[in-house]
């Protein structure tokens, strides 16, 4: 066995079908956003068995091509073939291709077919005759395969160092005759400048599995509500002015995400897209919501308005406005008591030099502002007089009827 150098490995992908993308994401279900999710199964695994005949494909001719049919729909997500690793196990490439009613594969690979390959690191299991590696082809474009029909794994098993190197080795089961039962069609060679495909000498196939990935039920996420804030009531900073509800956008999230809202006249409106790999569809999306031929969904809303009056509620009352329970009433006021008249005052060259014993009760009172013991003593005897003169006058009347 010659050496192998390490794999420069090379990416290629190409663009998935049509109906790929339609198996992977596409959903159904009321007025949400769903995600695709999906499973990873193995579709078929024929492993490396120790009680198999066994035999070595090397890499000359240079292109194996290696036919299964699937077992179920679905879209193929890798497939991994055991390699022989007494020295490295790298080869070139691994493409998917269909296969004709004749047996011919198709020179092409079908689209998204192209696979990226990684290699794991080689052990040797128990009376394995040499070591074994596992290469990996992962189909990132998800090719759409449908069970029953036939399709081949081609191998490029040149080395990716150069023509010195002969390139990969792949163990294989030997099968004398037809292939029986459960097996899949014996592995086919040729030159990579050949037209045609032969058995390369051997009959019996590769070691390899085929992983499908199917649709799990969707993930499903219902689409948000914006937020209304009523009309903000009217104060003396809006008189005259026309107020409106206001309206906010929901956050992006589960697979939707929103628009700004636009407002145009009173109506506003915010639209809803899905995110990748995300779906709007069904017939009751929600109050407002309306979904649209492009996938998209718009929430529609007319804003209520309130216009205030030009009038103010922050009228002006003064707090200094006089009350009468607030007027003054001077207490030094003159008045007479008791009818007796208070003489004028004096000038005051004319004063006596000691007022409270020249001046009569009643300019005392004047003066002090109160009732002096004198001017009381007078009112009391004019009083008792007039009551006295009553009586006699009252007593002479009843005699005289």
């Amino acid at each position: 066995m010659q050496s192998h150098t390490p794999l420069q490995r090379s990416r290629r992908y190409a663009t998935a079908v049509a109906a790929g993308a339609a198996l992977l994401i596409g959903v159904a279900g009321p007025a949400t956003a769903a995600h695709a999710a999906e499973e990873i199964t193995v579709d078929q695994a024929h492993d490396y068995s120790q009680s198999s005949m066994l035999s070595q494909l090397a890499p000359s001719p240079e292109l194996i091509a290696q036919p299964f049919s699937p077992t179920q729909d679905g879209a193929l997500h890798d497939i991994s073939v055991t390699v022989t690793a007494e020295n490295s196990p790298e080869f070139t490439s691994l493409s998917l291709h269909r296969v004709g009613e004749d047996g011919e594969v198709y020179p092409a690979p079908v689209t998204g077919g192209q696979g990226s390959l990684s290699f794991e690191d080689a052990t040797k299991p128990d009376e394995a005759p040499y070591p074994l590696a596992t290469a990996t082809a992962t189909f990132s474009d998800r090719p759409v395969v449908e069970a029953g029909t036939l399709y081949a794994f081609v191998i490029d098993a040149t080395s990716p160092s150069g023509e010195t190197d002969p390139g990969a080795v792949f163990p294989m089961r030997l099968i004398w005759g037809y292939p029986p039962a459960g097996t899949p069609p014996f592995v086919k060679q040729k030159p990579a400048d050949a037209a045609e495909w032969g058995s390369g000498g051997h009959t019996g196939h590769l070691f390899f599995t085929v992983r499908i990935a199917t649709q799990l039920p969707d993930t499903v996420a219902t689409l948000a509500k914006p937020v209304v804030t009523p009309v903000p009531e009217c104060t003396a900073d809006t008189a005259g002015k026309t107020l409106s509800e206001s309206v906010a956008a929901p956050a992006a999230g589960h697979g939707i995400s929103y628009s700004d809202v636009t407002i145009t006249g009173n109506t506003a409106t915010i639209t809803a897209t899905a995110d990748a790999d995300y779906t709007l569809t069904g017939a009751q999306p929600g109050e407002g919501w309306t979904l649209g031929e492009d996938g998209t969904a718009t929430w529609t809303h007319e804003l209520a308005t309130v216009t205030c009056d030009t009038s103010t509620s922050d009228e002006t009352h003064p707090s200094d406005e006089t009350h009468p329970s607030d007027e003054t009433h001077p207490s030094d006021e003159e008045k007479p008591e008791f009818g007796v008249d208070t003489p004028p005052e004096l000038p005051a060259e004319n004063k006596p030099a000691n007022p409270s014993l020249e001046s009569k009760p009643g300019a005392a009172l004047a003066d002090s502002g109160a009732v002096g013991p004198l001017g009381y003593a007078a009112a009391a005897a004019l009083l008792l007089g007039l009551g006295i003169a009553a009586m006699l006058t009252r007593r002479r009347s009843q005699r005289a009827s």
